[in-house]
């Protein structure tokens, strides 16, 4: 007697939804999620449904040495290219953690980008000063705000003052900070210093 051919089904991480594929992703490094896109023309669109970014100069670029013989310019210029392959996809978390000099202008450019895209989370982390524009120190979608080491407002704040009217968590660390918040329930100023 024949046996009846019996249809073998195969379990591939391919057959899932995109947007499951997109949370899978990003819950990995960026630098792995943006490789993916080179797998194949399904994995290629899937880089904009990432949501959650985390860049760390030390483990993109350089993970077993420092990366201060660079410049920073490499650095920025992979979180540039995955923010353009993001197109305008909103980013729920974004964190930058960089250890060399960059120039102001381009990590303001990063953060403006950002912050246009509606962002619940941003972390920032530099050991050396960092001006951060009047203009970022308003966010209507800002839940937790994370400034660690050398950030500053530098003399001048916007004219209607600072304003995060949805943040729940503010974390500021090491050198000194001076910042004006105002949310939807409270009003202070702060100066954390190390």
């Amino acid at each position: 007697m024949a046996m009846a051919a019996k249809k073998v089904e195969t379990c591939s991480i391919n057959s899932l939804p995109d947007e499951v594929l997109g949370q899978i992703l990003s819950f990995l490094p960026t630098k792995l999620a943006a490789s993916t896109s080179i797998l194949s023309k399904q994995w290629r669109k899937l880089l904009p449904l990432v949501h959650n970014l985390d860049f760390d100069e030390s483990m993109i670029l350089y993970p077993n040495r420092t990366s201060a013989t660079s410049g920073g310019g490499g650095f920025l210029d992979f979180v540039d290219r995955t923010l353009v392959l993001l197109g305008d996809s909103p980013i729920k978390k974004f964190s930058l953690k960089w250890n060399s000099e960059i120039d102001h202008s381009r990590y303001n450019h990063l953060i403006r980008n950002v912050l246009e895209r509606g962002p619940l989370e941003l972390h920032l982390s530099s050991p050396s000063d960092q001006y951060i524009e009047p203009e970022f120190l308003f966010s209507k979608t800002l839940v937790k705000l994370t400034l660690s080491h050398g950030f500053y407002a530098q003399d001048r704040l916007p004219p209607h003052g600072v304003l995060f009217p949805a943040l729940k968590t503010l974390s500021l660390s090491f050198k000194c900070v001076v910042l004006i918040f105002m949310t939807a329930s409270w009003n202070f100023a702060l100066c954390l210093r190390n």
